[in-house]
């Protein structure tokens, strides 16, 4: 069971569709795992382990954040789409188009659901918190949640995808927001786990939990979703189409940006914590 339901989930992966980089989704990790209660955290490495020998070590569950990322097949536009929800909208009156049934949203319900269910097997759980890990921090790129729809793009622009930029690193929107508009200008963007801890320290300590404690208990993923969205369609949106994003676009993208993972990190935790401490 556990070789078939690996097999399925690391197939769906498709490079058309990246989301927050290696070092974004690690960061995010970091957060959840900072702030899991020690009772879910004793549960959660022993999840970690039963992913031998694709992830080793005591920290299995920051290396799990990135495990799509790792592998890149083509062609498989169905399991794609379990990264992003293409919420529409359009600046031109364009008709907008049903969301499809088969998304993010989907799949991380079916997470939460095994994960909270009795007759599940540890190793169901192990798979399906790995897949969690993953799809919490993507819905919280504002790209993950978006499709901008126009007379000339009837279908949409894939979340920033055919919305070309100028930047060293980027070309298009959706990369320039999968990289977090380079807010941590790491050289490398596979940080050393002393890098990831010291930069979740920094957002923890500019977003406390106090501070954003009436959203982290907002607990229902298209409300995520739809929080992203609103951020793409009144703000990532704004910055003019082939050209360089200007600074105080870029110094607001970052601080949104830097928001967005600190929330999605404590999200992840308080949804594993309201699980595991029950169980």
């Amino acid at each position: 069971m556990l070789t078939r339901i690996f097999l399925f989930i690391i197939l769906f992966f498709s490079p058309s569709c990246y989301a927050w980089n290696a070092a974004n989704h690690k960061i995010i990790a970091q957060i959840a795992y900072d702030n899991l209660t020690p009772k879910a955290k004793v549960k959660i490495n022993q999840l970690g382990k039963k992913l031998d020998p694709y992830f080793q070590g005591d920290n299995s569950f920051i290396q799990m954040a990135t495990w799509a990322d790792q592998f890149r097949f083509q062609n498989m536009p169905r399991l794609s789409q379990w990264h992003y929800i293409n919420i529409p909208f359009s600046t031109d009156k364009m008709p907008l188009p049903a969301i499809e049934e088969n998304n993010i949203i989907a799949i991380t319900q079916q997470s939460l659901q095994v994960l909270s269910s009795p007759i599940t097997t540890t190793a169901d759980k192990a798979l399906f918190l790995m897949l969690l890990v993953h799809l919490v921090g993507d819905i919280h790129q504002p790209l993950h949640a978006s499709t901008r729809i126009s007379k000339k793009l009837p279908h949409g622009d894939y979340g920033g995808n055919l919305y070309p930029i100028k930047t060293r690193y980027a070309r298009n929107l959706h990369s320039y927001w999968d990289r977090g508009l380079d807010f941590a200008k790491l050289k490398r963007q596979r940080p050393t786990l002393k890098q990831v801890k010291k930069i979740a320290q920094l957002l923890e300590h500019e977003y406390p939990k106090t501070y954003l404690a009436k959203q982290i208990e907002i607990q229902a993923p298209m409300a995520w979703a739809e929080e992203s969205h609103a951020i793409a369609q009144n703000f990532a949106y704004t910055t003019p189409k082939n050209k360089r994003p200007s600074a105080h676009y870029v110094r607001k993208g970052r601080r949104i940006v830097k928001r967005q993972l600190t929330l999605a990190g404590y999200r992840l935790a308080y949804c594993l914590n309201k699980i595991l401490d029950r169980t």
